[in-house]
């Protein structure tokens, strides 16, 4: 995480704090609170967990069925990594920037589960109000 930037100069630092959006919110306590680099990152991964929880929850409330989410996330995750990559004119550039290709898969990863799981709410919403519907007709 971290560690990256002592062997790949670049930008991967602020891509890890984009993908962990969900616990950023801490993170002006961590950094002003003179916080090591491990220190901050286990934080923001503890915060996110907090912020995420509920979001399980009401998953499983709203029983959104796993198969939408198992199919949806290596998708998300895909078109993201590719996205990211193409954003440059070559794969060399890209690493140049931002260190490694692992940093474009972690980062993938991540905002890959937060958009997968918007969607499948949707998606389960959707398909419980058309069944709504056409049990009222």
């Amino acid at each position: 995480m971290f560690e990256l930037h002592h062997y790949f100069p670049g930008d991967e630092n602020a891509m890890w704090l984009i993908s962990s959006v969900a616990g950023l919110w801490i993170a002006p306590f961590v950094f002003l609170g003179g916080a090591s680099e491990i220190m901050a990152a286990v934080g923001i991964a503890v915060a996110g967990a907090i912020v995420m929880s509920p979001v399980g929850i009401a998953m499983d409330f709203l029983h959104v069925r796993k198969l939408i989410w198992v199919i949806l996330f290596p998708v998300c995750a895909l078109i993201i990594f590719c996205a990211a990559l193409m954003s440059y004119p070559s794969i060399e550039r890209a690493i140049n920037k931002n260190g490694s290709i692992w940093v474009y898969i972690f980062f993938s990863i991540n905002i890959g589960i937060y958009i997968s799981i918007i969607l499948s709410i949707i998606l389960t919403l959707i398909i419980k109000l058309s069944k709504r519907k056409r049990d009222d007709e």
